[in-house]
């Protein structure tokens, strides 16, 4: 997948309608491309965000259910806050934070397949940040950064898991499925639906 083009590609989007909603781009190995555009993607957090994610990746394993993944790229607008090297984050959101800047972040995850010396798939997590500046009148600006970003966390890595759960067994996956989906209602802040099971019949006395 070529990300400069396809950066180039949302950047004009960008420029062009003065806002970008959260785009998601994945590569198989025999070289297929899809993209997926979120119309509706209310999600501040990384935690929601995973979550969100994590359940599209599940439907989306469902009809790729026999390829493999080897590039996730993830497109979204939020805020950031400048750090130095070795500083720790602030407790506040960088959307609260006095000092926050708006930007388009860049997700990309390329997950390389098991070789002789590491039998299990590898993954390599890169982030860019591409600065978004805003005038009195409307008409933007972007200002990539030169580095890359320091990106502990990233909602792509919900949606990877998501897609390989299906290729667990029936029996693997229900001994996760009940806790996994609590936890995800705690984090959306939705209650969890419970399995409803019927109640026992009382045995009847013999006379």
């Amino acid at each position: 997948m070529d990300i400069t083009d396809i950066t180039r590609q949302v950047k004009e989007q960008l420029l062009e309608h003065k806002e970008s909603r959260p785009m998601l781009f994945v590569e198989f190995s025999d070289g297929k491309i899809v993209m997926h555009y979120f119309a509706d993607f209310p999600f501040d957090t990384l935690p929601q965000q995973k979550v969100a994610l994590f359940e599209w990746g599940r439907t989306f394993g469902r009809e790729h259910r026999d390829l493999e993944i080897t590039q996730i790229c993830f497109f979204i607008e939020a805020w950031g806050v400048r750090r130095d090297r070795g500083e720790p984050c602030k407790s506040v959101r960088p959307s609260l934070d006095p000092d926050r800047f708006e930007m388009l972040s860049v997700h990309i995850l390329d997950i390389f397949p098991p070789t002789d010396e590491n039998p299990k798939p590898s993954l390599k997590k890169t982030g860019r940040v591409i600065e978004i500046l805003r005038s009195a009148t409307g008409e933007i600006d972007l200002l990539p950064w030169k580095e890359e970003a320091r990106m502990s966390g990233s909602p792509i890595e919900g949606f990877l898991a998501g897609f390989y759960s299906v290729k667990l067994s029936k029996k693997v996956w229900k001994e996760v499925k009940n806790t996994a989906m609590a936890q995800a209602s705690s984090i959306l802040g939705r209650p969890s639906v419970a399995t409803k099971t019927k109640p026992k019949k009382k045995a009847r006395k013999k006379h």
